[in-house]
């Protein structure tokens, strides 16, 4: 005979897994170099994966990391999943940021002293770097012998935290 009809059964489907690839290579950075772009991980999702700073001295924005301070960075690569996906696991990768030096862009001149007077008594003005600072003698107890002579100044930055001083 014929037989006709249907017969309906009720499963669940699940959220897929999902995965991020590691981060690729990020090298190690110095302060103050300026802001650079990493290639977030890739989800084998095909989903969009989001960049953070996990911890550490720096900010992120889209694909560019801006580094606030020297120190360790954490980044973290995350996707959150959506209904077909659950959220993958997060992927790290970190880098250290060392200490910048800053750039004398012009060397200070120093105010005429009398024979027998130390350097301190010859007042530095002028000069400039990179970042603000101050320039003082490597050796302010010097007395110099009569005529023109080079010294040699130390720039010492505001911010000790970040820079390095330069002799």
């Amino acid at each position: 005979g014929d037989y006709s009809g249907s017969k309906s059964e009720v499963f669940t489907i699940t959220p897929a897994s999902q995965t991020i690839v590691a981060f690729s290579a990020i090298g190690d950075k110095v302060y103050g170099s300026g802001p650079f772009e990493v290639t977030p991980p890739v989800a084998s999702s095909s989903l969009p994966v989001a960049l953070s700073v996990k911890n550490g001295p720096a900010t992120v924005s889209g694909n560019m990391v801006t580094l606030t301070g020297v120190g360790t960075v954490v980044l973290a690569a995350n996707q959150s999943g959506n209904t077909n996906y659950d959220a993958a696991t997060e992927v790290t990768k970190s880098f250290s940021v060392s200490k910048g030096t800053p750039v004398i862009n012009v060397l200070p001149t120093a105010s005429p002293i009398v024979f027998g007077q130390t350097l301190l008594n010859a007042t530095l003005s002028g000069g400039s770097a990179s970042v603000a600072g101050t320039f003082a003698y490597v050796t302010p107890t010097t007395i110099p012998s009569v005529g023109t002579t080079s010294q040699s100044v130390r720039f010492t930055p505001t911010d000790l935290v970040n820079y390095n001083t330069v002799s």
